[in-house]
């Protein structure tokens, strides 16, 4: 089957998400649960992290007699993004020949030759795939063990052909009725980083464009929608645990983008969608635009006055009554946005 439509979504908090959307689905299908192989894989890289900081994810496991080895490079990699690297080889001794980048096989062989690449953190993966009429649902899952910490997450994908619009937004309303689905902001490997870095999380912003020569109407539309919720969730989940003005800034633009696309692709939008989404979508803006509005004013017009022009008690007096007004308002924000 030739996939005319897709969406890909994150499940947050996996483990219970996971069981609600194979609850759902066996009550939908009347079939049980599907079960798969767990691959249990020990993840590689230097004492300091430099690997995967660069966005490169070096792991192996079992398979048999035999060992499997597996190269990503995430959405952070100046290597390419999204490129993989896979093999099977008889020894656990690592063989990178297959690499075709000569710049990163050297960068390998050489950590491994300093004897500096070493076991960092485990990771088990299952994939699980349904079939609801003409619509492929495919999960990959993903648990993570760094000695007492453990994380995980799951992208859940939606494919059907051209002929099954009808069928695949039925079952796109019920799952996003019955569960918190999330748009997906980065790919497994940079997410699976994130949790065994501990990285904090940085403001996104919009990037070159997604559309490439070539693409119809319907799959610009996809694209650029999904460009535009990918930042919008990034800085969402920066701006719940972090005042960065720069999250509010990076989702106000994001939802302007997004609101902009639909208002340009509304003829190909079936009827009543864009004014289903349009008033939620001008209020979040406008919530976002009004925390923002006092960000600007505190950092970028009243902090440079006072450093220019001095301090007086008056000017602090506004200062603390515009930074409690504007935290009010940051509250009021992120319990939207939770």
């Amino acid at each position: 089957m030739t996939a005319a439509l897709s969406l890909s979504f994150s499940l947050p908090n996996p483990g219970p998400t996971l069981e609600r959307l194979c609850r759902l689905l066996r009550q939908t299908t009347g079939m049980p649960t599907p079960r798969s192989p767990r691959e249990h894989w020990l993840c590689h890289d230097s004492p300091d992290d430099r690997l995967q900081r660069d966005g490169i994810w070096l792991a192996r496991r079992p398979a048999g007699r035999r060992w499997r080895q597996k190269l990503v490079l995430n959405q952070e990699s100046r290597h390419g993004e999204g490129k993989a690297w896979e093999q099977t080889v008889a020894t656990a001794e690592w063989n990178f020949l297959g690499i075709p980048d000569p710049a990163l096989r050297r960068r390998l062989e050489q950590l491994q030759a300093e004897g500096a690449l070493e076991p960092r953190y485990r990771l088990t993966r299952q994939l699980r795939q349904w079939q609801v009429g003409p619509v492929s649902l495919h999960l990959a899952a993903w648990e993570g063990e760094a000695g007492s910490r453990q994380g995980g997450g799951a992208v859940l994908q939606l494919a059907a052909p051209a002929g099954a619009a009808a069928e695949f937004a039925t079952l796109l309303a019920s799952l996003l009725d019955q569960l918190p689905l999330l748009p997906v902001w980065q790919d497994e490997a940079a997410a699976v980083a994130t949790w065994a870095l501990q990285l904090p999380h940085r403001p996104r912003k919009a990037g070159a464009s997604p559309l490439r020569a070539g693409l119809t109407p319907v799959a610009a539309l996809r694209t650029i929608v999904s460009h535009c919720l990918a930042q919008i969730e990034a800085n969402r989940q920066g701006a719940l645990q972090q005042d960065a003005p720069e999250f509010i800034h990076q989702m106000r633009v994001g939802l302007r983008r997004l609101r902009s696309a639909l208002a340009c692709f509304a003829p190909l939008l079936p009827d009543g969608l864009r004014q289903h989404y349009a008033e939620p979508l001008r209020q979040l803006t406008n919530r976002v635009g009004a925390l923002r509005d006092w960000d600007v004013q505190i950092e970028d017009m009243l902090l440079p006055a006072l450093a220019a022009l001095g301090e007086s008690p008056a000017q602090l007096q506004l200062l603390t009554r515009m930074r409690t007004e504007a935290l009010r308002v940051r509250q009021a924000v992120r319990a939207t946005l939770a």
